[in-house]
């Protein structure tokens, strides 16, 4: 499972079991207060707020052992911040029934505040830290470009430059850089991912015939990945083909279904599939299936992507 020590997760293995524990605080508070009538007194006081702490925690083990953006991080501030609302709003509407005098009133919900305020604190930090890291990583991105000019021979140079110019939204570029990779030839296992990179790319140009043909170049070299099928399902998205989209996107999820090991524990397209799998379900009037998936984009404790 991981080892401990210093009061830090030392290891892969321990960050994973953590982020799994992080996932399921979240589902558990979220399911609380999506309910009709959820208790604050009763089972907030007994089960949410030391969930709360439990998150709180975790994140700050995660933050100490340098790696919190991706398992260990906890929800947006403006999360918690709705959560802490809800909580005060419904702690001062119950606790009227208890008949509390105003010092115990004001000591509890000074206590119920500080909890909140230490994860609001533990999501102020991380934003700072990934903001460092995103200018380290630029810092170094820029650097590989600089060097990989005039490189035009190394397939495996122009793969990472194409994919940091697909980071960066460069598509041009991008596309530029896969094609040329892929002319002088790439490893098997980095073929399914340069040939869905590239039809991505080429889908953000609106070049939606070559983006088909290359997700299904994609498919064919690795047919269990769920972001394969993802792309070729926004390409059909995108090109009005609502039941082919749909098909596409059903099968995205059931690969990720069936994922072991890492790729069941973290895969950043689940929640991209469920919301692009929501605007299919909107265009064809499948009102309920599409509130299913923008709820479990909620529950992943993920916002919709960002669209041009």
């Amino acid at each position: 499972m991981g080892t401990w020590g210093a009061g830090v997760f030392e290891n892969d293995d321990a960050l994973d079991f953590v982020a799994d524990m992080m996932d399921d605080l979240f589902k558990t508070i979220e399911t609380f207060f999506a309910g009709e009538e959820p208790s604050f007194i009763e089972e907030g006081e007994g089960e949410i707020i030391p969930r709360i702490k439990m998150m709180s925690m975790l994140a700050r083990l995660g933050r100490e052992a340098g790696d919190p953006i991706i398992r260990c991080a906890p929800p947006e501030q403006a999360t918690i911040e709705q959560w802490r609302t809800s909580y005060l709003a419904g702690f001062e509407e119950e606790i009227d029934d208890y008949d509390p005098d105003d010092e115990y009133r004001d000591a509890r919900r000074a206590e119920i505040e500080a909890v909140f305020d230490e994860l609001i604190q533990e999501a102020d930090l991380l934003d700072e830290m990934m903001a460092e890291a995103e200018k380290e990583q630029l810092k170094q991105e820029d650097e590989f470009l600089a060097m990989a000019e005039g490189l035009d021979d190394d397939s495996e140079v122009l793969l990472r430059s194409a994919e940091i110019y697909t980071g960066r939204q460069e598509w041009k570029k991008a596309v530029d850089r896969y094609q040329r990779a892929l002319e002088l030839g790439l490893e098997d296992e980095e073929l399914g991912f340069a040939y869905n990179n590239l039809a991505w790319s080429l889908a953000q140009l609106e070049e939606y015939k070559e983006a088909e043909e290359f997700a299904r170049k994609a498919i064919d070299s690795e047919s269990s990945f769920p972001y394969f099928y993802g792309t070729l399902g926004y390409v059909f998205y995108r090109t009005g083909k609502m039941e082919e989209a749909l098909a596409q996107y059903d099968r995205a999820l059931a690969e990720h279904d069936n994922a072991e090991g890492e790729d069941a524990l973290f895969d950043p397209s689940l929640a991209e599939t469920h919301y692009w799998r929501s605007r299919v379900h909107d265009d064809l009037g499948n009102e309920e299936a599409c509130e299913k998936d923008l709820m479990m984009i909620k529950l992943l404790g993920c916002k919709p992507p960002d669209e041009e």
